[in-house]
């Protein structure tokens, strides 16, 4: 169960990372990107936080896995879409993966680097 548990935190760690990470650039963007990722950001961890403790304490775990993906989707993802006005894929790069893309990019220099030095 605690390996399950870490591997949770660590995915949680990246998203609220990479979406903190850039979201003032985003926000500088335009009105649009910051009403889809504003949204994202409140209903993604409004809907994680109230289904992380009421299924549990109602002792129904699986029941709110079940629920918590069409839930997400449903009134997070979809509606934060609607709300950004964009194109898909600029909608997917600057709002869903928010920081994500600069993050990578700084760890693949920085392994990079560590290979020149070792030659």
């Amino acid at each position: 169960m605690a390996n399950y548990l870490l591997i949770i935190v660590g995915i949680l760690q990246c998203a609220g990372c990479g979406w903190g990470f850039d979201a003032e650039n985003t926000f500088k963007k335009s009105a649009n990107h910051e009403a889809g990722l504003r949204y994202l950001t409140y209903s993604f961890w409004a809907i994680t936080i109230i289904f992380g403790v009421l299924f549990p304490s109602i002792k129904m775990i699986k029941l709110g896995m079940i629920l918590g993906i069409p839930v997400l989707l449903l009134f997070s993802i979809v509606p934060s879409y609607f709300m950004a006005k964009l194109p898909l894929d600029e909608w997917y790069n600057d709002i869903v993966m928010c920081g994500v893309r600069k993050i990578a990019y700084s760890m693949t220099v920085l392994g990079r680097a560590e290979e020149s030095k070792n030659v």
